[in-house]
């Protein structure tokens, strides 16, 4: 294994280790270690370094995985959209995938609220954008390798904005005769230990979907 090799495993393990800790875990020296390092950044095999956090003991609102479907043509690629979508802050993450959908994006915000009126301002009225679903986050169980264990022995029901889940689907109607438009499904999953109930967030909602 070459001590770029050696030195990512450990990296992507704990970032916070220092070059003497990496050196003793390889068998490479400190001045191997720091070059590997450098080579790595320059290289862009490593774009940053990053905390793990547990969303639940901090402040920090919602976060939601949104799905979106893209009608390509000719002159427009994913690459395009995507890069378009990626210049929001208030993108976290955003990857192309397979399956239903074709990309995936993790959005941030301080409330349900703000994540939906991101999706249906900014990205459903981009013009290959021809559906959206917004999955948010409920409960974290494990991230970057991390295990989460929080949970405690009290299953009353709790509502917060960790506590549920909504989901939001926009889809274009081009049928003939009636005007384009965004719908919009909401629902609540309550969990508790006695099992889970679904409730409707203020029913079906139309609105304008814009093209630009």
């Amino acid at each position: 294994m070459d001590p770029q090799q050696k030195v990512l495993e450990v990296l992507m393990k704990d970032a916070r280790e220092t070059s003497e800790d990496i050196a003793r875990q390889t068998g490479l020296d400190a001045e191997a270690v720091d070059e590997a390092i450098t080579e790595l950044e320059d290289e862009g095999v490593v774009r940053g370094y990053h905390a793990v956090v547990d969303m639940d003991r901090v402040d920090s609102g919602v976060q939601a995985i949104v799905e979106l479907n893209i009608g390509l043509d000719q002159e427009t690629g994913y690459d395009e959209v995507a890069q378009r979508i990626a210049k929001f802050p208030t993108v976290d993450a955003l990857y192309l995938v397979s399956g239903d959908f074709d990309l995936a994006v993790l959005v941030s915000g301080d409330s349900m609220q703000d994540v939906s009126q991101f999706v249906s301002e900014q990205v459903a009225p981009m013009s290959p954008v021809t559906q959206t679903v917004s999955h948010y986050m409920m409960e974290t169980y494990k991230e970057g390798g991390i295990i989460f264990d929080h949970r405690d022995d009290d299953d009353r029901l709790s509502v917060s904005p960790w506590g549920c889940q909504t989901v939001h689907s926009h889809s274009l109607s081009l049928a003939s005769g009636s005007s384009s438009s965004s719908r919009r499904h909401a629902m609540m999953w309550f969990h508790s230990a006695s099992g889970s109930r679904t409730f409707p967030l203020r029913g079906r909602l139309e609105t304008p979907l814009s093209r630009r």
